[in-house]
């Protein structure tokens, strides 16, 4: 509801629904700050204009650089740490808590009044610091990056099938074991 009150009355705010905002995905959150940026000029050239972009994010990762960097931004700027982790943020299932926590952050420090300069040049001189946890993406992830980026049309090696075991139980969640044989080279 807070961050619904924050965001809503600025100008130029993209079109959001209320369960949008209620659960925001990594791309509501930068349409956000994006908007949020422009309106107030806090924290201008913090981030690029691709950077800005959700075309430039195109894995987990790079969106984890992005809130990583915002959030060494925030805490020089409000001079306190603020306990929120970026793969948090990014993944959340069923908890926006942190989400909305920062987007209240970002939004209360922009309607301050106070310069961002010096969190600025503060916040680009220090490197960008890794992800507070290391990310480790899952299959799915790998597979799906791999086949946007073309990777999965062309063979790896010459591999053949030669079994797959059952799934280890009826639920959700389980595993199937792939046996794989590699392909002797005819000569010729």
């Amino acid at each position: 509801e807070r961050t619904k009150e924050m965001y809503m009355n600025e100008p130029r705010m993209p079109a959001l629904t209320e369960s949008k905002l209620r659960q925001p995905s990594f791309r509501i959150i930068l349409k956000l700050l994006s908007a949020l940026i422009s309106n107030s000029g806090f924290a201008k050239g913090l981030f690029t204009d691709e950077e800005l972009s959700y075309q430039f994010y195109d894995n987990i990762e790079q969106e984890a650089k992005f809130l990583e960097r915002l959030l060494q931004f925030l805490e020089h700027f409000t001079r306190k740490k603020l306990n929120l982790e970026p793969l948090s943020i990014i993944k959340s299932q069923g908890d926006y808590k942190e989400a909305h926590e920062l987007l209240q952050t970002f939004a209360t420090c922009a309607r301050s009044n106070k310069s961002s300069n010096e969190s600025l040049k503060a916040t680009k001189k220090s490197p960008i610091i890794e992800s507070r946890k290391k990310y480790k993406p899952t299959v799915r992830e790998i597979l799906h990056n791999k086949a946007f980026k073309g990777e999965m049309a062309r063979p790896i090696m010459n591999l053949s099938l030669i079994h797959i075991s059952e799934p280890t139980r009826p639920l959700y969640i389980s595993y199937a074991v792939f046996c794989l044989k590699k392909k002797k080279k005819k000569n010729k």
